[in-house]
């Protein structure tokens, strides 16, 4: 008798350690969906984006989520990433217009810089059709310090030399941009591919709600 009740009692602790050990839900939260956290609708179409941390260390990775969904009642052609076999893990999303980066200080002023997917000649990379349903949504990822992203004013004055976005520590607020006025590298095929689906291209500027990271040092860590 005593053991079983050792066992209950464990049982209880044990639950209210997991639990009271869990952050609490943010607006930079996959599990985080009210209408708070999603962008504007437009068309039908709205999105959203996370990272699966709110706190990084120097050098570590950033996992930038984003997530479409179509909350009217037509069906919409969306541009969505390009899938990379042979760099899933560092694809960018070659969808997205440009990530905007302020770097948040203490003082009044803060810097901004505009982020933006490399278009690599080698890859030959272009936005994929998909084809949206009424309540479906589509999800995917790019690590925002990878090889692929890059300073959009670098990237303009040097189009073959880029530098890695690279953030040291620090506070940031980060806000994504989709937008799309036509279909990218018109082409015979694929304007056969858009008929074939059978709905309408989607297009507009859509401006993600924004969501904050901390970026601490080693230093800091050791205090």
């Amino acid at each position: 008798m005593k053991n079983i009740m050792l066992i209950v009692i464990l049982l209880i602790v044990s639950i209210f350690l997991v639990f009271s050990c869990k952050s609490p839900l943010s607006a930079n939260s996959e599990s985080s969906t009210t209408d708070e956290t999603w962008s504007e609708v437009l068309d039908g179409i709205r999105f959203r984006i996370w990272t699966d941390k709110l706190s990084y260390k120097e050098g570590e990775n950033i996992w930038l989520y984003v997530v479409f969904e179509n909350v009217g009642s037509q069906v919409r052609v969306i541009l969505v990433n390009a899938r990379q076999p042979q760099c899933p893990e560092e694809a960018p999303l070659y969808d997205l217009e440009k990530v905007i980066v302020t770097h948040d200080s203490d003082s009044d002023s803060s810097s901004n810089i505009e982020i933006v997917p490399i278009y690599s000649n080698m890859l030959h990379t272009v936005p994929d059709l998909l084809k949206l349903l009424p309540g479906q949504i589509h999800q995917e990822r790019t690590r925002l310090n990878s090889r692929f992203w890059t300073d959009k004013k670098v990237f303009k004055d040097a189009p073959f030399e880029y530098v890695q976005f690279i953030p040291e520590s620090g506070r940031y607020t980060l806000q994504v941009v989709y937008a799309w006025d036509e279909l990218p590298h018109l082409s015979p095929e694929r304007k056969k591919q858009l008929k074939q689906l059978g709905a309408p291209l989607w297009q507009g500027y859509l401006k993600s709600k924004q969501i904050k990271i901390t970026v601490t040092s080693k230093d800091q860590e050791k205090r």
